[in-house]
């Protein structure tokens, strides 16, 4: 499944970067076409990493200055653009992740369809967590305020939520 693997880019963690978070800009960066159908999603993504939410927000901002959106985005254009604002090297970076290579999703050669299952499915996992993790963060600070047996039941129950997901999650690609 594409979600697999999606934390393990040593590049990107060597990097400080979140590999999800890495591979989902890639994909956007290698597949701009994703950009028809998802702009609105890839826009209302919250990221960690404040170079990788730039970029990504360089990306909707080529993607929305072009005359004719619907006739689909080059990779060529768009890497162009991103070239030009001072980014080329952080997307080379991104291209240099060994899941720039391995991941099916995220290969420039695939096609659209994997791409999209790919991308969505890691997307999925994406905004899963990141909700979990807020709601962990209430939870905790509830418990901190209020000991009491349900608070802490909610607390565990999202902990162990998130590592069932992060589990599930960290299988090897075949």
């Amino acid at each position: 499944s594409a979600k697999s693997e999606t934390r393990r880019s040593t590049i990107a963690q060597g990097s400080g970067m979140p590999a999800r978070e890495a591979l989902i800009v890639l994909c956007v960066i290698n597949h701009p076409d994703l950009m028809q159908k998802h702009r609105d999603l890839f826009e209302t993504l919250v990221f960690e990493t404040s170079s990788l939410d730039k970029l990504r927000f360089d990306i909707i901002d080529y993607a929305d200055r072009q005359a004719e959106p619907m006739t689909g985005l080059d990779n060529g254009g768009l890497t162009g653009h991103l070239d030009a604002l001072g980014v080329g090297a952080l997307v080379s970076q991104l291209q240099q992740m060994p899941e720039a290579l391995t991941m099916g999703f995220v290969r420039q050669d695939s096609a659209l369809e994997i791409v999209e299952s790919g991308w969505l499915e890691v997307v999925g996992v994406h905004h899963t967590l990141k909700t979990l993790m807020d709601e962990r963060a209430e939870a905790e600070a509830d418990f901190a305020v209020d000991s009491t047996q349900e608070n802490f039941e909610r607390l565990s129950a999202i902990v162990n939520q998130i590592a069932a997901l992060e589990r599930n999650n960290d299988t090897p690609l075949t």
